[in-house]
């Protein structure tokens, strides 16, 4: 089973445990982000198109290794602290290993996951007619209560629970993103994509696993 599916399965497997979830897979090649969330009856009200319930998308431009040189594009100025796109790309490493590789490995992992839910959350969008009306467009995830990070990015480098944790803080005036009551979550053993092919044949198994390396 490739390793999206995989993840996609823990996921669901997460879903009838917790609730409604996002997961953040960020590898060296792709960013992939995967929902199980129904979203908000308000919202549901007003949604021009259905969307499914469990959602995966798979960003095969932000990769924070393989792909880095696109990541680094998207870096703004502030967020590059002034120094060369070149210089950035130097310090990126398969396995950073001084503290200024893994500072701007961590700088690429922040970036790869704005950008990669701002891809996967929808949107509402204000409509003028006859008074003042709402559509909205694509997932939901205001009602997500767990955000989890698994993939190499988000659980051996430093700072993967602050990374997930900014992207409750994007403030926009309507918006579909995760709430601030959010609950972070890091595969700590990096073990999500096992546990979704384990789920297949075993799913008590595959929920003991998960618990222990999400601690729960």
């Amino acid at each position: 089973m490739p390793t999206p599916g995989a993840v996609m399965e823990a996921t669901k497997l997460l879903y009838d445990v917790l609730g409604d979830v996002l997961v953040f897979d960020v590898g060296g090649a792709t960013t992939d982000v995967h929902s199980v969330t129904e979203g908000s009856l308000e919202v549901l009200d007003i949604l021009v198109t259905p969307e499914p319930k469990a959602k995966r998308t798979v960003e095969g431009d932000l990769g924070v290794y393989v792909n880095r040189a696109n990541v680094i594009e998207l870096l703004t100025h502030h967020e590059t602290e002034g120094n060369s796109k070149e210089y950035i790309e130097s310090q990126i490493k398969p396995i950073p290993a001084t503290e200024e590789e893994r500072k701007w490995s961590g700088v690429l992992t922040k970036k790869a996951v704005e950008v990669a839910i701002s891809r996967h959350v929808g949107y509402i969008k204000r409509v003028y007619g006859a008074g003042k009306n709402f559509l909205a467009y694509g997932k939901d995830l205001s009602m997500v209560k767990y955000i989890v990070g698994t993939g190499g990015a988000l659980t051996r480098l430093p700072k993967g629970e602050e990374t997930l944790e900014g992207i409750k803080e994007i403030k926009e005036d309507l918006t579909m993103y995760p709430r601030a009551e959010a609950k972070v979550l890091i595969d700590n053993m990096y073990i999500m994509a096992c546990a979704g092919v384990l789920s297949r044949e075993n799913k008590e198994a595959a929920i003991t696993l998960l618990k222990e390396s999400l601690k729960l």
